[in-house]
């Protein structure tokens, strides 16, 4: 609770100029938050962009929907800081942003796109990649957690990557995965 025990005024939507206050707010005011700090440009920006959304009381430091982005991540973002998968598809904002998918597109994932042996010698693989991240082709003789090995780290060459992997180097692997590499 505010408890403004010296004598001072505060005004919304005023300067103060030499000492005499100029109001400029016109219209009606339907949202006011108040913060116990300053907020960033940044911040100031992805809420105008955001309206409706909040800072969390940490400074935008805090998760709040558990998705692996800080609350001022997705602000910045433009993905909702309650909801753990803004566009619905089923993958996490966090997951999305580090496959380098858009988490505001549903229609975009970071998914295998084919798959194909080739001359009974190679395996093709090709995928969904965004510039810049390094993804790992991983594979298995079985599907358990514990049994995937790295076979080869590629990085993104663009929209689609892909990858050929001999017979020999899957050493076994009847199963293949691609996830973002550590």
């Amino acid at each position: 609770m505010f408890n403004d025990t010296a004598a001072s005024n505060f005004y919304l939507g005023a300067t103060i100029i030499n000492e005499v206050p100029s109001f400029g707010l016109e219209g009606t005011l339907d949202d006011f938050q108040l913060y116990d700090r300053a907020i960033s440009l940044e911040e100031v920006t992805a809420l105008f962009a955001n309206p409706g959304t909040t800072l969390s009381p940490g400074g935008g430091d805090e998760d709040r929907d558990g998705d692996g982005l800080t609350d001022s991540e997705e602000l910045e973002l433009g993905t909702d800081p309650d909801n753990s998968d803004t566009d619905g598809d089923g993958i996490s904002d966090g997951v999305e942003v580090a496959a380098g998918s858009d988490p505001l597109d549903p229609a975009s994932r970071f998914q295998i796109t084919r798959i194909a042996l080739s001359g009974g010698v190679n395996v093709e693989l090709e995928w969904t990649s965004a510039e810049g991240i390094l993804y790992a082709v991983e594979g298995s003789a079985t599907q358990e957690a514990d049994a995937w090995q790295v076979i080869d780290t590629v990085p993104a060459a663009g929209p689609s990557t892909s990858v050929s992997v001999s017979v020999e180097e899957a050493q076994g692997a009847e199963y293949f995965r691609i996830r973002v590499a550590d």
